[in-house]
């Protein structure tokens, strides 16, 4: 019996490949026929039934699954979750491998949603694989890349970051992984993005979550009223995290004025962001701005030594 089902199983996986075939083969060459209300009919039947042979493998990948774990030390129910996670992820990567955008996007999704740090270079792999075939998959994987917070996916990250092409969303998205990942070599990268306008926002904010002390004077150049709000908030808590290794390029930034120019929204946020630290050089920094010439920026002085001292 358990022969006779493991023959029928090898037919049916043998017999989606053509099914699955002839229905990306039309889709990618010919989208026209899709609307034609036969060729339509037949492509839906078609992909009826690969989901039902899908779904026996699914079945059978389960079975196998669990004899392999039937002297594993776990409870049944970890059991099940484990292999449900091992062949979801299976059928995933089946359909990352159809022609069938649609139906690759739908893999790539899956792929993602249950991604271990153990599929990065499964990940990885993918990614490389669609910066030559373009089919936009890197949307759902560079994030997960991020969300995983594996260091194996920085050079690669790094290098999307630096792609000069038009998939600006693509170098925004990889900031924001490095961003996530938070490891230092990612930072000449970063800083490089930080001074391009397309991607300073999201450099910036990578930046903000890796404390390194290179990234002080460009997080110090974002305290800029001109800048987005958001930007300068994420300038401002980074340097706070980088403590007194920030307070150098702040004290320099808050001697760039004149009186033409007298900067003061600009140094006010500085002195709040000098009064968020505990640190000597910072306490040092505010007690010389109590005496400063600008009303405002001695007004912000005075209330954070006050502040300190309660």
């Amino acid at each position: 019996m358990i022969h006779k089902l493991h023959n029928l199983f090898i037919f049916f996986f043998l017999l989606q490949l053509p099914l699955q075939a002839l229905a990306d083969n039309l889709s990618s060459k010919h989208p026209q026929t899709k609307s034609d209300p036969v060729v339509r009919d037949s492509l839906q039947e078609n992909r009826q039934a690969f989901d039902e042979i899908q779904e026996f493998a699914m079945q059978n990948c389960l079975e196998q699954c669990q004899r392999r774990h039937q002297n594993v030390a776990m409870g049944f129910e970890a059991i099940m979750t484990e292999c449900h996670r091992q062949c979801e992820k299976k059928q995933a990567l089946q359909r990352v491998q159809s022609n069938d955008l649609e139906e690759k996007s739908r893999g790539i999704r899956q792929f993602c949603l249950l991604a271990e740090k153990s599929d990065v270079p499964e990940l990885l792999s993918l990614l490389k694989e669609d910066l030559n075939q373009r089919t936009g998959i890197w949307a759902e994987i560079i994030p997960t890349l991020g969300r995983l917070k594996d260091v194996r996916a920085i050079p690669l990250l790094t290098d999307l970051l630096q792609l000069a092409d038009e998939d600006w969303l693509g170098r925004e998205m990889s900031a924001q992984a490095l961003g996530a990942i938070g490891d230092s070599r990612a930072v000449p990268v970063l800083i490089q993005s930080a001074w391009m306008a397309e991607t300073r926002d999201e450099a910036i904010a990578a930046l903000a979550q890796i404390v390194d002390a290179r990234a002080a004077p460009v997080l110090v150049s974002a305290i800029q009223p001109d800048e987005e709000p958001q930007t300068q908030e994420s300038a401002a808590n980074g340097l706070i995290r980088l403590g007194s290794a920030a307070v150098a390029d702040i004290r320099q930034e808050l001697n760039n004025y004149s009186r033409e120019n007298r900067q003061t929204q600009k140094r006010v946020q500085l002195c709040q962001i000098l009064g968020a630290m505990h640190n000597a050089p910072a306490d040092l920094a505010i007690r010389e701005l109590a005496k400063d010439s600008d009303p405002a920026v001695r007004q912000c002085a005075q209330k954070m030594l006050q502040e300190k001292a309660e």
